[in-house]
């Protein structure tokens, strides 16, 4: 066991989030050490918008947590047909639909993250045409989906499959966080079709209408997200898109940021409630082509 000034934090770490090594601890040790070492340095920058804090992923490398928990998204396509259009539409302010989604859910150790968005726009659908709360089968959708496992996924992908199979409840096809053979199950619900947005002026009108599906590029310091305003410049490349996530809705924030109206979307994630806020996080709004982290660049939703 390695001693010095993190040690105790070390031992904080692991009685608060369960962890235990069978071998190899002290290189765990020192990835935490270095992790926050990271998250330190950037809290003490007054000028950032957003605070960083120890989370269980404290003990894991970005390359590892790359690997675990985002996706792979290199063949997605952007498709023009069926857009939301938003042509002499009018938007109100602020939007938060979280009254309507379902509870946070974790993927695990798991690239799901795909799934777990899709799902959660399905279930927001659910929600705003029955009135009631339904927690719909992410491992279905993993299971079952042709193009699609815990190394990745598509969000159009899952509505494809949903669109010509339904969808059944989590309470009969729970969720066990591992590629699974597709079994049979009881459809609860049907959906007619999905469409896609790109850019952050369409993505408002869609939002205001119902949560939206998008896939973002989640970089390094997004792992250890806390609170506040995810603003990171260099966070805007297509390319290099990982990560499922469901926008529930928009605001803007009346003081203390540098830039315009201090605008930011409501992203639901599916890392767990121990991550963010509670298992959200807020991300800069109204920033380049295709918005902060390219949220704007692969937008989806169901009808």
């Amino acid at each position: 066991m390695l001693v010095g000034v993190g040690a105790m934090q070390w031992h904080v770490f692991k009685e608060q989030f369960g962890k235990s090594y069978h071998i190899g601890e002290e290189h765990r040790q020192r990835i935490f050490e270095q992790n926050v070492a990271k998250i330190e340095l950037h809290n003490s920058n007054p000028n950032n918008t957003y605070t960083m804090a120890v989370n269980g992923f404290a003990d894991l490398t970005w390359d590892e947590f790359r690997m675990q928990y985002l996706s792979n998204f290199t063949h997605l396509n952007r498709t023009s047909s069926h857009q939301v259009s938003n042509s002499n539409t009018s938007v109100p302010e602020k939007k938060d639909w979280r009254g309507i989604v379902t509870d946070v859910k974790n993927q695990g150790n798991c690239g799901s993250c795909w799934s777990f968005a899709a799902v959660g726009g399905i279930e927001s659908l659910y929600a705003i045409r029955t009135g009631q709360i339904m927690n719909f089968s992410d491992q279905q959708v993993l299971d079952c989906t042709s193009v699609g496992s815990c190394a990745g996924g598509y969000m159009e992908s899952a509505y494809a499959f949903v669109l010509e199979n339904g969808i059944c409840a989590e309470s009969e096809y729970g969720y066990v966080g591992y590629d699974d053979v597709c079994r049979n199950c009881t459809k609860v619900f049907h959906i007619a079709g999905f469409d896609s947005v790109q850019s952050e002026e369409k993505l408002v009108v869609a939002v205001a209408r119902q949560p939206i599906t998008v896939a973002i590029e989640a970089n390094q310091n997004l792992q250890f997200y806390s609170s506040g305003i995810y603003d990171d410049p260099d966070c805007n490349n297509i390319n290099a898109i990982n990560h499922g996530v469901l926008v529930v809705g928009y605001d803007s924030q009346s003081s203390g940021l540098s830039f315009g109206k201090n605008d930011y979307w409501i992203i639901k994630n599916s890392w767990g409630v121990g991550w963010g806020e509670r298992g959200y996080f807020r991300m800069r709004r109204n920033f380049g082509e295709y918005g902060m982290c390219a949220v704007a660049a692969y937008g989806t939703y169901a009808y």
